[in-house]
């Protein structure tokens, strides 16, 4: 029985690979011929493979996280897109209403002013809208909500370079020490009303931004145009 080349048969009590320790298995398989060590090596790989129905399988856990390895964690979408949409639907409805308030004023001026100040209300109109894209988690809201704001900075400074008119317009309702100053400076203001309108419109992108800024925003892939 031990020598070399000798093939266990299917009646012998010793059939490779069913009911014998494993030592005992491999020992066979070294005795036995190259064709049979080839068949007898794959039925005892078959018999080392985890039975699929049998015991679970262990899982890996990662002692950062503590979770299983190779699990892809979903988080929910940010917020961010729809608090922020809902504060500029707001800012424009208050910059809106009073634009239209101020209308008279834009009437008395007349001229090029007029235009800048009825524009501005489509501004306001076209914020708004933006907003409420935002609120749904359309990333077009944001870039026409940008858009509006770039617009608003346009119209900002365009309005301070007739600072003039407004003042003769409002003459009445300053006081002398005001006219005064205004006489004595007459571009100060107009250079103070464009740093603050460029440094309010920069923050407000930057704001209006932070959602394309935010990891899992949840925006979708919309455009403005196309």
């Amino acid at each position: 029985s031990g020598a070399r080349g000798h093939v266990p048969t299917q009646s012998s009590s010793c059939r490779l690979g069913e009911h014998q320790p494993w030592s005992f298995q491999r020992s066979l398989l070294l005795d036995a011929s190259p064709i049979t060590r080839l068949i007898g090596s794959s039925h005892l790989y078959s018999l080392m493979q985890p039975d699929p129905y049998g015991q679970p399988q262990q899982v890996m856990i990662d002692p950062v996280t503590g979770m299983p390895v190779n699990v892809i964690m979903i988080q929910p979408k940010s917020g961010a897109p729809k608090v922020i949409g809902i504060f500029v639907i707001i800012w424009a409805v208050i910059t809106g209403l009073s634009s239209i308030i101020g209308i008279g004023d834009a009437i008395a001026i007349g001229g090029i002013f007029l235009v800048l100040h009825l524009v501005g209300i489509l501004s306001s109109i076209g914020t708004g809208i933006g907003g409420g894209m935002m609120v749904q988690y359309q990333k077009r809201g944001v870039h026409l909500t940008l858009a509006m704001v770039v617009l608003g900075l346009i119209l900002g400074v365009a309005s301070m370079t007739m600072i003039d008119d407004v003042i003769d317009q409002q003459g009445d309702e300053l006081t002398e020490e005001e006219q005064e100053f205004i006489e004595v400076n007459p571009g100060l203001l107009a250079g103070i009303g464009m740093i603050s309108i460029v440094i309010c419109n920069g923050m407000c992108g930057l704001i209006v931004a932070i959602p394309l800024m935010v990891s899992n925003n949840g925006l979708d892939d919309s455009k403005l145009f196309g």
